[in-house]
Formats: structure tokens, C-alpha cells, sequence
């Protein structure tokens, strides 16, 4: 009778130990350099949207992202710079 109460309760603890192992490496930013390079030149609209993004994922998934955005010299690309620190790229 009493394994009939352990013999689960142990699944059920195994199964939550690998649950939260698994959240946890998944947590974790990627060590390394990348670089993320935007085009300035399309759809306006859509660069301030894909700039963020990109920001968000940079910082999430790896430790060192820099994200950058090679174009016009527009006000609009330079206030995009400015609003999220992303860097011009020649």
C-alpha cells in the first residue's frame, strides 16, 4: 500500500526537477558577440517595429548583441538611434 503512494509521488518529483531544469536552461543568454543589421531604406514603417524586436531578442538569447542599422541618413533612422542606443552602420 505504501508503494502505491511513493512510486508516484517520485514521478511526480522527477518530472518537476526536469521541468525546471529544462526553464532554466532555457533562461540563460548565449555567451558570445553578434551583430544584428538592420536596413533603413524600406518600409518606414516597420523599421521602428523590427528594431525593437530585434533589441529585445539581442539582449534575451545572447550576451553581447549589438544591433545596428545601415541605411539613409534620414531624421527618422537618426531618432530610431537615439530612442533605443542602436548604432549606425556605414
Amino acid at each position: 500500500m505504501l508503494l502505491e503512494y511513493i512510486v508516484p509521488l517520485l514521478i511526480t518529483v522527477c518530472l518537476a526537477a526536469a521541468a525546471l531544469l529544462l526553464l532554466r536552461a532555457m533562461g540563460v543568454p548565449a555567451d558570445g558577440s553578434v551583430e544584428i543589421i538592420i536596413t533603413g531604406d524600406e518600409d518606414v514603417e516597420n523599421i521602428e517595429n523590427t528594431v525593437a524586436m530585434a533589441k529585445r531578442l539581442g539582449q534575451r538569447y545572447f550576451s553581447n548583441a549589438r544591433v545596428y542599422i545601415r541605411g539613409s541618413d534620414s531624421t527618422y533612422v537618426n531618432a530610431l538611434c537615439k530612442r533605443y542606443g542602436v548604432l549606425k552602420k556605414q
